[in-house]
C-alpha cells in the first residue's frame, strides 16, 4: 500500500478531480455564464493553462502515465455535465499536455 502511495502523484489527482468535474460543472450549472463564456474561460484559458503545467510538472516528475488524470477527470465531468461536443476537448488536452511533457523532456536532454 506504501509503494502505491508513493507512485500516486495525490495534488495532480485531486486537482485533476477539481479542474476536470467541479470546474466543469459549476461552468455548466451556472445560469449567468453563457456558452461561449465557458469556451474561452473554462476550456481554453483555465484547462488549456493547467494542461501545460501537467505536462511541466511531469518533466520534473519523470511520470508520463499522469498525464492521463486530467483528461480522463475531464471526460467524467463533461459527460455530466456539458454538451456532448465538449467531450472533444479530451483530445486537445491530453496533447497539449504531452506536448508540453515532450517538449520539456527535450529541453533538459
Amino acid at each position: 500500500m506504501k509503494v502505491l502511495q508513493k507512485k500516486i502523484d495525490w495534488r495532480v489527482v485531486i486537482s485533476s478531480v477539481v479542474f476536470g468535474i467541479i470546474l466543469t460543472a459549476g461552468f455548466a450549472k451556472l445560469s449567468f455564464i453563457s456558452r461561449v463564456t465557458m469556451m474561452w474561460l473554462d476550456l481554453i484559458v483555465i484547462n488549456g493553462g493547467y494542461c501545460l503545467w501537467l505536462g511541466h510538472h511531469y518533466v520534473q516528475h519523470s511520470r508520463p502515465w499522469g498525464l492521463l488524470c486530467f483528461p480522463i477527470m475531464y471526460l467524467i465531468g463533461s459527460y455530466f455535465f456539458a454538451p456532448h461536443y465538449m467531450w472533444y476537448f479530451v483530445v486537445i488536452y491530453l496533447g497539449v499536455a504531452y506536448l508540453a511533457w515532450s517538449m520539456g523532456r527535450s529541453n533538459n536532454n
